[in-house]
């Protein structure tokens, strides 16, 4: 995608949680996600994961709350995905996002397991959603079951154990933190542990910033030793594959 078209889908965003707002909806929650620097690094989020998706088939959005991840692929690749939503908000909530990403919703009503049969989608997107599990493992594992064999999973905003962000608001502000934190090598582990290979983890500090540009490759090079020093990285990102045989 181009810078062009990148920015575009910053601007869908940005109208959608301005008609939230305006709808009545607003709330400590949108008003952060609505920041334009939040909103350029979900969609540069987004264009990470999208090379991991098929040509077709059937997507949950698995804990998406107002779902901007179902609006960018709604808005991207129109009628391509069968797209599917899960929370435990209401689907009365985030009208504006609703209505733009028209996914099939379902409420959750339990802290474990998932309304849908065994081998349903071919993609599960979490956004955000990991940490926040009654239990990580039981989590993924239900994952599992909904997933297709050779089925994509995508994790992005997991809080990183030697994140300086995470430090300075667990010890300094005393608020607002994760509860469970998470390292590259715990996370691969977990993952196959849970039935999953993993395809990509990374930093999500440096996912390409496609909305912006990228850097001149002569800066790349200087930065370079820059890019991986600790406590400089706030959430990791991960795609892996369901295996039913390891």
């Amino acid at each position: 995608m181009t810078q062009a078209g990148a920015r575009e889908l910053c601007a869908l965003l940005t109208r959608l949680y301005r008609h939230e707002v305006e709808a009545g909806g607003s709330s400590p929650y949108l008003a952060i996600h609505a920041s334009p620097e939040f909103i350029k690094h979900q969609v540069n989020v987004f264009l990470w994961y999208s090379k991991f998706l098929p040509p077709s088939g059937r997507i949950l959005d698995w804990g998406c709350n107002h779902g901007p991840d179902t609006c960018l692929l709604r808005e991207v690749f129109g009628q391509r995905y069968e797209l599917h939503a899960c929370d435990f908000v209401s689907e009365s909530e985030f009208r504006a996002f609703r209505d733009h990403s028209l996914p099939q919703y379902r409420q959750l009503t339990g802290a474990l397991g998932l309304p849908y049969a065994e081998n349903s989608f071919d993609v599960v997107i979490g956004s955000g959603v990991l940490e926040h599990t009654a239990m990580d493992l039981e989590a993924l594992k239900s994952l599992f079951q909904v997933l297709k064999p050779d089925g994509t999973l995508i994790i992005s905003y997991l809080p990183y154990r030697w994140s300086w962000a995470e430090w300075h608001r667990r010890h300094i502000r005393k608020a607002d933190f994760h509860r469970r934190l998470y390292g590259r090598r715990e996370t691969e582990t977990m993952l196959k542990h849970c039935g999953f290979y993993p395809l990509e983890i990374g930093y999500q500090t440096f996912v390409p910033d496609v909305v912006d540009g990228k850097l001149p490759t002569r800066l790349k090079r200087l930065l370079a030793p820059l890019r991986h020093p600790v406590f400089s990285h706030s959430v990791l990102h991960c795609a892996a594959r369901k295996m039913t045989v390891m």
